[in-house]
């Protein structure tokens, strides 16, 4: 028998990546300089004078690549001199320089004052073994990273790692490593952002195995990434959304209050709770509806018997400033008036042996997974959206799309599961906003998503958490998503206010709510109790009356940095270490946030607290209910009693 050690030994040589080898000849081609190597080809390309391209070509067969998330393939020529020397090879532009050392070939990053910035691990930088894609980078102790999409650990992802592969959560409460939305995109403290242009799932370590590197793999396809150099976090994010997209000013009413329930069942009781939310005075911008609007998942329209006159219903909301958005899956039961119709068509994810699939274990019932990768399958599909909106329909809610259950054997228009998994509910998020582009262009779309991958923000996405537990653990892990996803270039990320599953205490709903009124989207929503502001008690309803008006005062200043996030890629709630960066008190300080850049806001996410210690920045704050002045750069504690959200204004800001 091999002793336990031999084996692992053995194991590790076998599934060691290789690397790209010694350099041997450059050529240069435009934009584009191409390194022939002892073992691959190494392609490395400037988009602008701030963000290089590098591919990784393993077998020295170089192929033009499609990417389903970077829109600036076509760059504008940019002007770089090479200087060739016995040890190295020096690339330069007007921003970027690079240094290539040659034996073995490794790539690091400067800026334009000659600074280094990155640099690949001397060890081993691009390396492959058989479908996987790696590539290694060193790390410095006084190195933080940001990003990453929908995390509920550290908002400082220095020292973890974690798996990159869309994942269905419910009833969460902790800390998760991987969650619904995975975007292979990060930004470091030293000024510089990496993405990563891969579709398949993979897995990232920033420092977990060694505190002195980082690496990446993707468990297929190619390894290119995009080194963008910002400066700050600010500039990082401003030229990652130039070359993903930004996010389109939402419609004003989004920015409102919106209430939501799983669900209203009846048009009967959607027009009550209408009725209610106008004579108890909560201003509400939209009601949302889950799957009780149809009869079937995948009919997408309405079930007459409990929703007798959707029309005159939609007519009347509207009447009274209501906007009504209707949930979607991209799921068809079998029992579904659409079913046939979709089969015949032949737009469901098929088997290896290319039959449709019909799924036995869906919790619905026996369902095909509609291939939203198609073409067919999304003209099909857009076109069931078309009368509804018609009737006046606003926005919509596209859930269960990471895809919730997604067999590995299914295979999709665009290739094997694994290929389009990440990006299934992107390219549903495309179908729909290509629609309104094509059909209602003067339309501002809201899409209420739950998953995504990089680059959604530029479809009109507002994503939540997920199915979250309703606990003060569940509202805790809220901010940390909330930073990271801001850091992920997408803008509006939001929670379930109350918690989806489970008992939703008055205490609990008031924290969550007050935390929502300082969220880029402000929605209750739950499961298995009514979600009303009302619903909780009159001193909660007196409470969460108060922070709700205070969000529609504030839609002004609200309104003001959703523009600026449309034109620069800037997030609305933002990490303190964005404006404070030499401040390391909060490199990984995720309990508050600033709104804005001139609110400071620190949520009280633990049951009984009366008090909250919350550390303020350089300058001068002024707490918004009492007017005291604190200097910054300390800890204060500060009331924080059931009605009090403590929430600080820069000292001389003024506050539209």
């Amino acid at each position: 028998m091999i002793p336990v050690q031999i084996f692992l030994l053995i194991l590790s040589e076998i599934f060691l990546p290789e690397f790209v080898g010694d350099y041997s000849g450059h050529t240069v081609n435009g934009n584009k300089i191409q390194f022939q190597c002892q073992d691959a080809v190494v392609l490395v390309e400037w988009c602008t004078r701030d963000i290089v391209k590098v591919s990784l070509f393993p077998d020295g067969n170089v192929q033009p690549d499609t990417s389903f998330v970077v829109i600036h393939e076509a760059c504008s020529p940019v002007s770089f001199t090479v200087e060739d020397t016995e040890d190295s090879i020096w690339v330069k532009s007007s921003g970027v320089h690079i240094g290539c050392q040659k034996r073995p070939f490794r790539i690091s990053f400067y800026n334009s004052m000659e600074q280094l910035i990155l640099r690949e691990r001397p060890a081993g930088g691009l390396g492959w073994c058989e479908n996987q894609r790696y590539a290694y980078f060193n790390q410095t102790g006084d190195e933080h990273f940001y990003g990453f999409g929908e995390r509920t650990i550290d908002f400082d992802k220095k020292g973890h790692d974690f798996s990159s592969c869309n994942t269905a959560v419910f009833g969460y409460s902790g800390p998760l490593e991987t969650m619904n939305i995975n975007i292979p995109f990060f930004c470091s403290t030293k000024g510089y952002g990496l993405y990563f242009d891969n579709t398949y799932p993979g897995y990232f370590d920033m420092g977990s195995a060694d505190p002195d590197v980082y690496w990446c793999r993707a468990d297929g396809g190619r390894m290119i990434y995009y080194f963008i150099y910002g400066g700050d976090f600010k500039g990082i994010l401003e030229r990652y959304t130039w070359l993903t997209g930004r996010q389109p000013l939402p419609p004003r009413w989004a920015l409102g209050y919106l209430q939501s329930k799983y669900g209203y069942q009846t048009q009967t009781e959607a027009e009550a709770i209408v009725d209610s939310m106008r004579a108890k005075r909560f201003p509400c911008d939209a009601i949302i509806l889950d799957l009780y609007w149809y009869k079937h998942m995948g009919d997408l329209w309405w079930d007459f018997e409990n929703w007798p006159d959707p029309q005159q219903m939609i007519s009347d909301f509207l009447d009274r400033g209501i906007k009504t958005v209707l949930i979607q899956e991209p799921y068809i039961l079998e029992i579904s008036r659409n079913y046939s119709v979709a089969y015949d068509l032949g737009i469901f994810g098929r088997d290896e042996g290319g039959t449709q699939m019909l799924l036995q274990d869906f919790w619905m019932g026996p369902a095909g997974l509609l291939d939203l990768t198609d073409p067919s399958a999304q003209s099909w599909w857009w076109a069931l959206h078309i009368p509804l909106i018609d009737q006046g329909v606003s926005g919509w809610w596209t859930d269960l799309g990471e895809p919730e259950l997604h067999p590995d054997n299914m295979v999709h228009y665009l290739g094997p599961s694994a290929k389009v998994h990440n990006i299934f509910n992107l390219l549903w998020s495309k179908t729909i906003f290509e629609g309104y582009e094509n059909y209602y262009p003067e339309k501002r779309l809201f899409n209420l998503t739950r998953s995504g991958f990089a680059g959604m923000q530029r479809y009109s996405t507002f994503p939540w958490s997920g199915d979250v537990a309703s606990s003060f653990g569940g509202l805790e892990v809220q901010i940390p998503m909330l930073l990271g996803m801001g850091m992920s270039a997408v803008a509006y990320h939001n929670s379930d206010i109350g918690g989806f599953v489970g008992y939703t205490s008055p205490e609990l709903y008031i924290r969550w709510l007050q935390y929502g009124t300082f969220c880029p989207v402000t929605r209750a929503h739950g499961v298995g109790q009514p979600q009303e502001p009302w619903a909780c008690g009159e001193e909660a309803e007196r409470i969460c009356r108060r922070y709700i008006q205070l969000r529609y005062m504030l839609l002004p200043y609200i309104y003001t940095y959703a523009y600026q996030n449309h034109t620069r890629g800037i997030p609305l709630a933002r990490p303190l270490v964005m404006e404070y960066p030499d401040d390391p008190e909060v490199y990984n300080l995720a309990s508050e946030y600033l709104f804005g850049d001139l609110l400071l806001v620190a949520p009280v996410t633990r049951e009984g607290m009366t008090t909250k210690s919350v550390y303020l920045p350089q300058g001068e704050w002024v707490c918004y209910w009492s007017d005291s002045c604190y200097s910054g750069a300390q800890t204060v504690i500060v009331n924080a009693g059931l009605e009090i959200l403590p929430l600080f204004v820069k000292k001389g800001a003024i506050i539209p």
